[in-house]
C-alpha cells in the first residue's frame, strides 16, 4: 500500500466489520511476518489508532 493511505471498513450493525479486522490481524500475527505500518512496529502504531463509534439509522 501506499504511504499516507486510509483504510475504513464500513456497513451495517452486524455485517462483520469487527469480525472481518480480527480475522486480519490474527492471520498477520499467525504469518510470522513482522507486521509494519510506516515502517513502525504496529505495537507502536496501535496507540495511535481511532475508532469511530457509529450511530443508529433509521
Amino acid at each position: 500500500m501506499k504511504t499516507g493511505i486510509y483504510i475504513s471498513i464500513e456497513g451495517p450493525n452486524g455485517s462483520g466489520k469487527s469480525t472481518l479486522a480480527k480475522r486480519i490481524f490474527q492471520f498477520i500475527k499467525s504469518s510470522g511476518m513482522p507486521a509494519v505500518l510506516n515502517t513502525q512496529p504496529t505495537k507502536k502504531v496501535s496507540r495511535r489508532l481511532e475508532i469511530l463509534n457509529q450511530r443508529e439509522t433509521q
